[in-house]
């Protein structure tokens, strides 16, 4: 167990400025699990960090992993709603990207939950070229739970001309490297 654990650790220290990576889970709790570490380890190297996802289980899971509320307070850290659009994250990232470089800041890490759609898949094209470009790094996350969930606006986000399997493998497809939680590496 603590070898799977090491090997999951070291998978997200592979994850470098200009990448943007895609990871797959079955359950929200592995993905904030992941995040957790993933954003833990931006604010251990003076990185600005973001969060795009369920708020709340993010603040107690950083809590519970040793992370201190003064990182929010300072905004280092910075935790934002996931019923965000994909039309207006990228300008948010923009902001925390600039707000990071001012600061003196190492770079912006953005960790955010996603849903597949059409809108998100011309957001993830998008963030290719913003992670290629700039002093970020990101990690898109797919839980495969939430695309069941009976919620307006996670309804509204689904398309209906493709499957939730056609439009998630195709999210998939759109970056440029997958993180297999399971199996605990980057590839």
């Amino acid at each position: 167990m603590a070898e799977n654990f090491d090997s999951y650790l070291n998978g997200i220290k592979t994850i470098k400025i200009g990448d943007h990576v895609c990871s797959v889970h079955e359950v929200r709790e592995q993905s904030i699990s992941l995040a957790t570490d993933f954003l833990k380890f931006g604010i251990e190297n003076w990185e600005k960090c973001l969060y795009i996802g369920d708020e709340k289980r993010m603040s107690v899971k950083l809590e519970q992993k040793g992370v201190d509320k003064k990182y929010l307070r300072t905004r280092q850290l910075i935790l934002v709603s996931a019923e965000m659009k994909p039309a207006e994250r990228l300008p948010l990232l923009t902001e925390n990207l600039e707000l990071a470089i001012k600061e003196g800041y190492r770079c912006l890490r953005v960790a955010q939950e996603m849903l597949p759609s059409e809108e998100t898949l011309n957001y993830e094209a998008k963030l290719n070229e913003f992670y290629k470009k700039n002093q970020a790094l990101g990690l898109c996350q797919y839980v495969v739970e939430l695309f069941d969930f009976d919620e307006p606006v996670i309804k509204e986000r689904m398309s209906q001309g493709l499957s939730k399997g056609e439009l998630l493998l195709r999210a998939v497809k759109a970056h440029p490297a997958v993180y297999e939680a399971e199996i605990g590496r980057a590839s």
